[in-house]
Protein backbone atom coordinates (compact mmCIF):
# COMPACT_ATOMS: atom_id res chain seq x y z
CA UNK A 1 0.00 0.00 0.00
CA UNK A 2 1.04 3.44 -0.87
CA UNK A 3 0.29 6.55 0.63
CA UNK A 4 1.67 9.97 -1.24
CA UNK A 5 1.77 13.11 0.27
CA UNK A 6 -0.59 12.10 3.01
CA UNK A 7 -3.37 10.50 0.06
CA UNK A 8 -3.45 7.09 0.62
CA UNK A 9 -2.98 4.86 -2.81
CA UNK A 10 -1.89 1.38 -3.69
CA UNK A 11 8.60 4.79 -12.63
CA UNK A 12 15.26 5.75 -17.66
CA UNK A 13 17.45 4.69 -14.82
CA UNK A 14 20.67 5.48 -14.21
CA UNK A 15 22.62 2.64 -13.58
CA UNK A 16 26.24 3.26 -12.66
CA UNK A 17 27.49 -0.35 -13.30
CA UNK A 18 31.06 0.83 -11.94
CA UNK A 19 34.44 0.39 -13.64
CA UNK A 20 34.47 -0.30 -17.50
CA UNK A 21 36.33 -2.71 -19.50
CA UNK A 22 37.24 -2.21 -23.39
CA UNK A 23 34.47 -0.44 -24.64
CA UNK A 24 35.68 2.91 -25.42
CA UNK A 25 33.81 3.64 -28.36
CA UNK A 26 30.72 2.24 -27.00
CA UNK A 27 30.85 4.58 -24.41
CA UNK A 28 28.46 7.31 -25.51
CA UNK A 29 25.64 4.71 -25.79
CA UNK A 30 26.13 2.97 -22.66
CA UNK A 31 26.52 6.19 -20.94
CA UNK A 32 23.43 7.17 -22.48
CA UNK A 33 21.54 3.52 -21.46
CA UNK A 34 23.03 4.70 -17.69
CA UNK A 35 25.80 2.53 -17.35
CA UNK A 36 29.14 4.61 -15.97
CA UNK A 37 31.85 4.33 -17.77
CA UNK A 38 35.39 5.24 -16.75
CA UNK A 39 37.82 5.35 -19.74
CA UNK A 40 40.79 5.60 -17.44
CA UNK A 41 39.85 1.50 -17.11
CA UNK A 42 39.84 0.59 -20.16
CA UNK A 43 41.55 -2.42 -19.58
CA UNK A 44 39.74 -5.71 -20.63
CA UNK A 45 40.51 -8.31 -22.87
CA UNK A 46 37.48 -10.33 -24.33
CA UNK A 47 39.28 -13.59 -25.00
CA UNK A 48 40.15 -13.84 -21.35
CA UNK A 49 38.05 -14.05 -18.12
CA UNK A 50 39.01 -12.20 -15.53
CA UNK A 51 41.10 -13.56 -12.36
CA UNK A 52 41.94 -10.99 -9.80
CA UNK A 53 39.18 -10.85 -6.71
CA UNK A 54 36.81 -12.88 -5.85
CA UNK A 55 33.62 -13.85 -7.36
CA UNK A 56 30.25 -12.41 -6.23
CA UNK A 57 27.96 -14.75 -4.87
CA UNK A 58 24.69 -14.71 -6.84
CA UNK A 59 21.85 -13.46 -4.67
CA UNK A 60 19.60 -15.52 -6.43
CA UNK A 61 15.73 -14.37 -7.20
CA UNK A 62 13.72 -12.91 -4.51
CA UNK A 63 14.56 -11.21 -0.80
CA UNK A 64 14.20 -13.19 1.87
CA UNK A 65 11.98 -10.19 3.56
CA UNK A 66 8.48 -9.86 3.79
CA UNK A 67 9.04 -6.38 2.36
CA UNK A 68 10.89 -5.64 -0.84
CA UNK A 69 10.54 -2.16 -1.25
CA UNK A 70 9.80 0.19 2.07
CA UNK A 71 9.10 3.72 2.14
CA UNK A 72 8.48 5.96 4.93
CA UNK A 73 7.45 9.80 5.15
CA UNK A 74 10.10 9.35 1.80
CA UNK A 75 11.25 12.92 0.50
CA UNK A 76 13.04 14.07 -2.47
CA UNK A 77 14.35 17.10 -4.12
CA UNK A 78 16.83 18.52 -6.60
CA UNK A 79 19.19 20.67 -4.82
CA UNK A 80 18.81 22.99 -7.80
CA UNK A 81 15.04 22.54 -7.78
CA UNK A 82 14.59 25.82 -6.06
CA UNK A 83 11.46 25.12 -4.53
CA UNK A 84 10.49 23.41 -7.73
CA UNK A 85 9.79 19.67 -8.33
CA UNK A 86 9.32 17.20 -5.31
CA UNK A 87 8.60 13.62 -4.80
CA UNK A 88 7.19 12.33 -1.66
CA UNK A 89 5.65 9.18 -0.46
CA UNK A 90 4.35 8.58 3.09
CA UNK A 91 4.22 5.24 3.04
CA UNK A 92 4.80 2.96 0.45
CA UNK A 93 5.05 -0.99 0.77
CA UNK A 94 5.70 -3.70 -1.83
CA UNK A 95 5.86 -7.40 -1.22
CA UNK A 96 8.77 -9.57 -1.89
CA UNK A 97 7.94 -10.82 -5.49
CA UNK A 98 5.21 -8.16 -6.39
CA UNK A 99 4.92 -6.79 -10.16
CA UNK A 100 4.04 -3.16 -9.84
CA UNK A 101 4.02 -0.66 -12.09
CA UNK A 102 4.53 2.70 -12.02
CA UNK A 103 2.48 5.34 -13.96
CA UNK A 104 1.56 9.04 -14.82
CA UNK A 105 2.59 12.06 -17.38
CA UNK A 106 6.24 12.76 -18.65
CA UNK A 107 7.81 13.93 -15.85
CA UNK A 108 6.10 13.86 -12.85
CA UNK A 109 8.89 11.71 -11.06
CA UNK A 110 9.09 8.21 -12.64
CA UNK A 111 13.01 8.41 -13.13
CA UNK A 112 13.70 9.99 -10.22
CA UNK A 113 11.62 6.82 -8.07
CA UNK A 114 13.34 4.19 -10.19
CA UNK A 115 17.13 6.01 -9.32
CA UNK A 116 15.56 6.29 -5.43
CA UNK A 117 15.03 2.64 -5.92
CA UNK A 118 18.35 1.79 -7.25
CA UNK A 119 20.41 4.14 -5.07
CA UNK A 120 21.44 6.21 -7.69
CA UNK A 121 19.46 8.90 -6.26
CA UNK A 122 19.70 9.14 -1.80
CA UNK A 123 16.33 10.92 -0.03
CA UNK A 124 16.30 13.73 1.07
CA UNK A 125 14.61 12.77 3.61
CA UNK A 126 12.91 9.80 5.20
CA UNK A 127 13.37 5.80 4.84
CA UNK A 128 13.90 3.89 2.05
CA UNK A 129 14.64 0.17 2.72
CA UNK A 130 14.80 -2.07 -0.60
CA UNK A 131 15.95 -6.13 -0.45
CA UNK A 132 16.76 -5.23 2.72
CA UNK A 133 19.63 -2.57 2.83
CA UNK A 134 18.52 1.01 3.89
CA UNK A 135 20.13 2.93 0.73
CA UNK A 136 20.07 6.39 2.22
CA UNK A 137 22.84 4.69 5.08
CA UNK A 138 24.71 3.35 2.76
CA UNK A 139 28.35 4.74 0.69
CA UNK A 140 28.25 6.03 -2.79
CA UNK A 141 30.14 2.57 -3.26
CA UNK A 142 28.33 0.39 -1.11
CA UNK A 143 25.05 1.77 -3.27
CA UNK A 144 26.99 1.14 -6.15
CA UNK A 145 28.07 -2.78 -4.90
CA UNK A 146 24.00 -2.97 -4.23
CA UNK A 147 23.46 -2.38 -7.74
CA UNK A 148 25.03 -4.86 -8.95
CA UNK A 149 24.19 -7.60 -6.73
CA UNK A 150 20.89 -6.43 -6.42
CA UNK A 151 18.91 -4.38 -9.51
CA UNK A 152 18.80 -5.62 -12.83
CA UNK A 153 17.77 -3.16 -15.39
CA UNK A 154 15.93 -3.40 -18.68
CA UNK A 155 15.78 0.38 -20.59
CA UNK A 156 13.47 1.60 -23.23
CA UNK A 157 16.14 2.13 -26.22
CA UNK A 158 18.02 -1.13 -25.13
CA UNK A 159 21.56 0.13 -26.71
CA UNK A 160 23.40 -3.39 -27.90
CA UNK A 161 27.23 -3.64 -28.82
CA UNK A 162 26.82 -4.36 -32.78
CA UNK A 163 30.42 -5.39 -32.27
CA UNK A 164 29.52 -8.02 -30.05
CA UNK A 165 28.08 -11.84 -30.52
CA UNK A 166 24.19 -11.59 -28.58
CA UNK A 167 26.18 -13.77 -26.02
CA UNK A 168 28.72 -11.36 -24.94
CA UNK A 169 26.14 -8.68 -25.50
CA UNK A 170 23.99 -10.84 -22.32
CA UNK A 171 27.82 -10.91 -20.35
CA UNK A 172 28.60 -7.21 -20.73
CA UNK A 173 27.89 -6.61 -17.32
CA UNK A 174 30.53 -9.77 -16.13
CA UNK A 175 32.90 -7.58 -18.56
CA UNK A 176 32.34 -4.39 -16.76
CA UNK A 177 32.22 -5.12 -13.30
CA UNK A 178 35.77 -6.65 -11.81
CA UNK A 179 33.29 -7.68 -8.97
CA UNK A 180 31.58 -10.52 -10.98
CA UNK A 181 33.60 -13.50 -12.15
CA UNK A 182 33.00 -14.27 -15.43
CA UNK A 183 32.71 -17.99 -15.07
CA UNK A 184 30.96 -21.60 -16.30
CA UNK A 185 28.03 -20.94 -14.85
CA UNK A 186 27.79 -17.02 -15.62
CA UNK A 187 27.71 -18.56 -19.13
CA UNK A 188 25.58 -21.47 -18.92
CA UNK A 189 23.08 -18.52 -17.77
CA UNK A 190 23.31 -16.43 -20.75
CA UNK A 191 23.33 -19.19 -22.82
CA UNK A 192 20.00 -20.66 -20.79
CA UNK A 193 18.04 -17.18 -20.85
CA UNK A 194 19.20 -16.86 -24.78
CA UNK A 195 17.14 -20.17 -25.69
CA UNK A 196 14.19 -19.13 -23.52
CA UNK A 197 13.94 -16.33 -25.68
CA UNK A 198 13.69 -17.93 -28.94
CA UNK A 199 17.63 -16.71 -29.69
CA UNK A 200 19.67 -19.57 -28.80
CA UNK A 201 20.67 -20.41 -32.15
CA UNK A 202 21.81 -17.32 -32.92
CA UNK A 203 23.85 -16.70 -29.96
CA UNK A 204 26.84 -16.24 -31.66
CA UNK A 205 25.53 -13.68 -34.33
CA UNK A 206 25.83 -9.69 -34.06
CA UNK A 207 22.50 -8.04 -33.21
CA UNK A 208 23.39 -5.23 -36.31
CA UNK A 209 20.26 -6.96 -38.36
CA UNK A 210 17.96 -7.80 -35.49
CA UNK A 211 14.78 -6.39 -35.06
CA UNK A 212 13.48 -3.90 -32.69
CA UNK A 213 11.42 -7.09 -30.74
CA UNK A 214 14.28 -9.25 -31.16
CA UNK A 215 17.28 -6.41 -29.58
CA UNK A 216 14.71 -6.06 -26.76
CA UNK A 217 14.68 -9.88 -25.88
CA UNK A 218 18.69 -9.38 -25.86
CA UNK A 219 18.33 -6.77 -23.64
CA UNK A 220 16.26 -8.18 -21.16
CA UNK A 221 18.61 -11.74 -21.31
CA UNK A 222 21.38 -8.79 -20.18
CA UNK A 223 19.25 -7.71 -17.55
CA UNK A 224 18.44 -11.01 -15.96
CA UNK A 225 21.71 -13.16 -16.14
CA UNK A 226 23.27 -11.74 -12.86
CA UNK A 227 20.38 -12.89 -11.75
CA UNK A 228 18.32 -9.79 -9.87
CA UNK A 229 15.89 -9.97 -6.97
CA UNK A 230 15.11 -6.60 -8.02
CA UNK A 231 13.84 -6.14 -12.01
CA UNK A 232 13.72 -2.12 -13.01
CA UNK A 233 12.00 -1.84 -16.41
CA UNK A 234 11.75 1.65 -18.01
CA UNK A 235 9.06 1.59 -20.73
CA UNK A 236 10.50 -1.78 -21.72
CA UNK A 237 7.52 -2.57 -24.26
CA UNK A 238 8.07 1.31 -25.62
CA UNK A 239 7.86 1.53 -29.70
CA UNK A 240 7.38 -2.57 -29.66
CA UNK A 241 3.33 -3.04 -31.31
CA UNK A 242 1.01 -4.59 -29.44
CA UNK A 243 1.99 -8.75 -29.96
CA UNK A 244 4.98 -7.56 -29.05
CA UNK A 245 4.32 -5.29 -26.01
CA UNK A 246 2.52 -8.46 -24.58
CA UNK A 247 5.06 -11.07 -25.23
CA UNK A 248 7.47 -8.97 -23.59
CA UNK A 249 5.05 -8.47 -19.93
CA UNK A 250 4.44 -11.81 -19.77
CA UNK A 251 8.17 -13.19 -20.72
CA UNK A 252 9.05 -10.97 -17.57
CA UNK A 253 5.54 -12.01 -15.34
CA UNK A 254 6.46 -15.70 -15.95
CA UNK A 255 9.82 -15.06 -14.66
CA UNK A 256 9.12 -12.75 -11.94
CA UNK A 257 6.49 -15.83 -10.72
CA UNK A 258 9.05 -18.28 -11.40
CA UNK A 259 11.71 -16.83 -9.41
CA UNK A 260 10.00 -14.63 -6.75
CA UNK A 261 11.95 -11.75 -8.12
CA UNK A 262 10.12 -8.28 -7.29
CA UNK A 263 9.20 -6.26 -10.93
CA UNK A 264 8.97 -2.30 -10.93
CA UNK A 265 7.90 -1.13 -14.53
CA UNK A 266 7.63 2.29 -15.95
CA UNK A 267 4.59 2.16 -18.38
CA UNK A 268 2.31 4.19 -20.43
CA UNK A 269 0.22 1.70 -22.30
CA UNK A 270 -2.79 1.00 -20.40
CA UNK A 271 -3.85 -2.45 -21.72
CA UNK A 272 -0.33 -3.16 -19.67
CA UNK A 273 -1.52 -1.18 -16.93
CA UNK A 274 -4.24 -2.97 -16.60
CA UNK A 275 -2.54 -6.27 -16.07
CA UNK A 276 -0.63 -5.08 -12.54
CA UNK A 277 -2.37 -5.51 -9.44
CA UNK A 278 0.03 -3.24 -7.71
CA UNK A 279 -0.23 0.39 -9.16
CA UNK A 280 1.68 3.58 -7.95
CA UNK A 281 0.41 6.82 -9.48
CA UNK A 282 3.71 8.75 -9.20
CA UNK A 283 1.81 12.31 -10.44
CA UNK A 284 0.00 11.71 -7.12
CA UNK A 285 3.31 11.85 -4.76
CA UNK A 286 4.88 14.99 -6.61
CA UNK A 287 4.70 18.53 -5.10
CA UNK A 288 5.25 21.22 -7.18
CA UNK A 289 6.76 25.00 -5.05
CA UNK A 290 3.81 26.01 -3.56
CA UNK A 291 2.88 22.46 -2.01
CA UNK A 292 0.65 21.58 -3.96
Amino acid sequence: MATCGGVPRHEKLTHYIGRAGRFASAAPSLEAEGWFVETRDLTVDLTQERQSGGPVTDAGAGASNRWSIEAEALRFEYPTSAGGFRLQLAEWRLRSGSQCALHGPSGCGKSTLLKLLAGVLVPTSGRLVVAGESLGDLSEAQRRAFRIRQVGFVFQDFPLLDSLSLLDNVLLAYRLNPVLRLDSKARSRARELLVELGLGERARESPARFSQGERQRVAIARALVVPPPLLLADEPTAGLDPEQSLAVYDLLSRWSERTSATTVWVTHDPALLERFDDRLDVARCTLSGDGQ
